[in-house]
């Protein structure tokens, strides 16, 4: 099945070209992406989400750690 979109904003346009290239899409399988989420949202498990964000930290260069954060969050407020 194929739709036409017609009228798309240039800036709007642009927003989802790059958020294809972000995502190492085409433009159309980008946009069925977020379709698809929007329409059939997936919902994840408490522990689900905590196994994602932990993987995503053991990729990070340098993750802030308790510690580390309340000093943060004070200099911020000097």
């Amino acid at each position: 099945m194929n739709i036409t979109l017609k009228e798309i904003p240039d800036e709007l346009h642009q927003k989802l070209r790059q958020r294809a290239e972000t995502h190492g899409r085409s433009l159309n399988k980008e946009v069925l992406s977020i379709l698809e989420m929007t329409v059939n949202p997936v919902r994840k498990s408490s522990q689900d989400l905590l196994r994602q964000i932990s993987d995503r930290r053991d990729k990070m260069a340098h993750v802030v750690k308790d510690e580390e954060l309340k000093g943060i969050i004070e200099e911020g407020r000097l």
